[in-house]
């Protein structure tokens, strides 16, 4: 990009002659159609992603293909700050006008270990306030939950991860508020999680049963629990509602 640039800094705008040396990638962002057009052109990001964030970004997309979230790549999609790593992203609604962006962030894993802190991933985002309660009120989605969840996915083979996040899908496509572990943690600390979010009932996922089949159904407030075949989702539906 610095390259391509090197024989047209003269037709930049001043703000984007200093982004040169500061964030070169933020040019891509400039409002001013002078720059727009020297950069209709430039070589782009996603053209040059090593093995590593290649491979990162396609995990990204097969999570939202999985979970039927539309989306569109955008090449030229920058933030404005420098310390995102991997994925930036926007979320926007269609129902709130031509101000369409609700929030905007991105993947920070390097981040609180460039502060002095261990390392930690993290990933975060800034949202419009005014915008997304436009966007709930246009959306009619502005009913809370009440302070629990109906199900806590629990896996007790780590490998399992893509298969507790498609019964999660089904199950939330059902109407039921689910959450699973993403950090590949130890099943004591999946249930200390699943009692903090104060779940109704916990799916255990792996083991011998899982391999006739079956999960355990636990409910967290009697400790019964029951063997259940996966594959009968309406079953595990009504018991859960039930």
């Amino acid at each position: 990009l610095c390259e391509y640039l090197n024989d047209k800094v003269d037709g930049l705008s001043e703000d984007s002659k200093k982004r040169l040396d500061t964030n070169i990638l933020r040019i891509f962002d400039s409002k001013i159609e002078s720059d727009q057009k020297i950069m209709e052109d430039a070589p782009l990001l996603i053209e040059h992603l090593d093995n590593e964030s290649l491979e990162k970004f396609e995990q990204v997309k097969e999570i939202l293909l999985a979970a039927g979230v539309p989306f569109e790549i955008d090449p030229k999609l920058v933030r404005g700050l420098d310390y995102y790593t991997h994925t930036t992203f926007e979320i926007i609604s269609r129902n709130i006008g031509s101000q369409s962006a609700l929030c905007g962030g991105g993947r920070y894993d390097l981040l609180a270990e460039q502060i002095g802190d261990r390392s930690v991933p993290g990933v975060g985002f800034a949202a419009g306030i005014e915008r997304l309660l436009m966007a709930c009120e246009n959306e009619k989605c502005l009913e809370l939950p009440e302070d629990s969840i109906d199900i806590y996915i629990i896996r007790l083979d780590k490998e399992l991860l893509s298969e507790a996040y498609d019964l999660s899908l089904k199950l939330r496509k059902a109407g039921l508020l689910v959450e699973l572990d993403y950090l590949k943690r130890s099943v004591k600390a999946q249930m200390r999680e699943a009692n903090k979010l104060n779940a109704k009932k916990a799916i255990f996922l792996g083991g011998e049963e899982y391999k006739t089949g079956q999960a355990v159904l636990k409910d967290m407030e009697s400790s019964e629990q029951e063997n259940i075949s996966i594959k009968e989702i309406e079953n595990i539906i009504n018991k859960t509602k039930g």
